[in-house]
Order: structure tokens, then sequence, then C-alpha cells
């Protein structure tokens, strides 16, 4: 007996892995973004200076700047 159409149901599992490594890529990516953005603000909201500035980058590659005073 021959296994119905073994090439076919590996396409499909190397696909769906395919895919959900690339999700997970990009969710580890957002997570990335948020920690060092924290980081970056607690650092700055703790050490006393008159002005924080710190930029984050959005997907559309805008740059935000805020500022405390």
């Amino acid at each position: 007996m021959q296994w119905p159409y073994p090439s076919a149901i590996t396409e499909t599992l190397y696909r769906n892995v395919k895919r959900l490594s690339l999700n997970k890529n990009r969710v580890l990516n957002d997570v990335k973004k948020i920690t060092i953005f924290l980081v970056l603000f607690f650092l700055n909201y703790r050490s006393w200076q008159s002005r924080y500035v710190f930029s984050v980058f959005s997907n559309k590659s805008k740059k935000i700047t805020i500022k405390f005073s």
C-alpha cells in the first residue's frame, strides 16, 4: 500500500509550520519593542532631569517624541 499523496501532506505541514513561525517572530518583535520602550521610559522617569526625551518608532516609521518638562 502506498501513502496517499505524501508530497501534498508534507507541503501543507510545512506551510502551517512556516505560518506559525512567522506569527511567532512578529509577536516576539512587538514584545521586544514594548519592553525596550518601557525600560527607556522608567529609566528616563527615574533619573531626575529637567526634560525626558525618548522616541518610539511606530510601524509606519513616523517618529513620535514624548517630552516631560
